[in-house]
């Protein structure tokens, strides 16, 4: 098994993931697993960090991801094609889905 987390910086997440990876190696010793380092200043990840710098200054940073349902027309999302992007998860923030004054869970605070 082979676990790579896909982080540019180490943190809490990452020092997770590594614990969980030793937990899971003592109890499963039978199981070989590799701990990819994360993705850090990889001279790759330098490059396409530079890349996208590169087209904001010429406004030329598009979305490249190949499968997004709002630019290309993929089976069963046809009428999404051409839309606006819209979260699917109501904390998504940052692209208009955000409510400054929403409260869905129903913890008691001083202020209830």
């Amino acid at each position: 098994m082979i676990v790579f987390p896909y982080f540019l910086f180490t943190g809490v997440l990452v020092k997770r993931i590594y614990t969980t990876i030793d937990e899971l190696q003592d109890s499963r010793p039978d199981v070989f697993i590799l701990k990819a380092k994360y993705l850090s200043n990889h001279p790759l990840v330098v490059e396409g960090f530079l890349d996208r710098l590169k087209e904001i200054s010429l406004g030329e940073n598009l979305m490249n991801c190949q499968l997004c349902k709002y630019r290309e027309q993929i089976i069963g999302y046809e009428n999404d094609k051409g839309s606006p992007q819209i979260g699917h998860h109501h904390h998504v923030e940052g692209i208009g889905t955000d409510h400054n004054s929403h409260n869905h869970h129903s913890r008691k605070t001083n202020e209830n």
